[in-house]
């Protein structure tokens, strides 16, 4: 590995992470996630903070240490346990139906192979767990099956937010 990859690009992540707009959204969908929850690309750990009381522990999977390193004084302020998995959600290293919800934020976009992705997080949520997702928009069609959604803009940005749940909405 590189140094900029290593020391460089990991603290520039970090800190373009920490803005105010994407710390609004974090507080508003975070704290819904119970449970034993998946956090896929938990990176320096920017989102532990705002999970509740219902949660009973985070598996954090990310490629990077160097992050994972970053996100230590977060971690140590969790009031439940926070377990690394080094890797990619492309192969998530849980057993099937493991956690109650699993949380992505502005995550898919940087992994090679989403839809694997997203295939081995419906493999390891039970059946009626949720996914909790914010990315930096929505797709052309705008629709989520069974979910609720809400885009915002922040200037040249916007994100999506939604929640989708195993469960039939109708």
């Amino acid at each position: 590995m590189n140094p900029y990859s290593k020391y460089v690009l990991p603290r520039l992540i970090d800190l373009v992470m920490r803005n105010q707009a994407d710390a609004a959204e974090r507080a508003k969908l975070i704290p819904q996630a119970p449970g034993v929850v998946l956090e896929i690309g938990i990176g320096s750990a920017l989102n532990v903070p705002y999970y509740g009381r219902g949660v009973a522990k985070v598996y954090g999977v990310d490629p990077s240490p160097e992050l994972w390193r970053i996100g230590q004084p977060r971690i140590k302020a969790a009031s439940f346990p926070v377990e690394f998995l080094a890797g990619s959600a492309e192969h998530i290293p849980l057993e099937h139906a493991a956690v109650d919800t699993a949380v992505s934020t502005w995550t898919l976009c940087s992994i090679p192979d989403p839809m694997r992705a997203l295939s081995e997080i419906q493999r390891v949520l039970e059946p009626e767990g949720q996914l909790i997702f914010i990315e930096h928009g929505l797709a052309r069609s705008g629709a989520y099956a069974g979910g609720k959604s809400a885009s915002r803009h922040y200037g040249s940005r916007s994100a999506v937010a939604a929640i989708w749940t195993g469960r039939s909405t109708s």
